[in-house]
């Protein structure tokens, strides 16, 4: 869903295709169920092709994991700073 990674796999696409490979390329995104990140990567899986070129997992959190896991962001991260934990989130799931 993010611009760099849409613009990564709208590159591969003629690259793979050039090379023979007819697999779909993977691409992940983490997120909470129909939040617009999650939304707006649907948006690119289908403006790319669909599941014929993209391969595509969503991995939904809900909230009551992000609740359990900041105490463990935060104390590995050694710090509060609310943007670094956010960012974190995706990492630890």
């Amino acid at each position: 869903g993010g611009v760099d990674s849409c613009i990564v796999a709208h590159d591969l696409l003629p690259l793979y295709r050039e090379e023979g490979d007819d697999r779909p390329i993977p691409t992940f995104t983490v997120g909470m169920e129909n939040s617009p990140d999650v939304m707006a990567a649907k948006g690119m899986v289908d403006a790319l092709g669909g599941s014929k070129y993209i391969d595509h997992k969503i991995r939904s959190f809900t909230p009551e994991e992000v609740f359990d896991l900041v105490p463990k962001i935060v104390y590995h991260m050694e710090t509060y700073e609310a943007e670094l934990i956010r960012s974190a989130i995706p990492n630890w799931l």
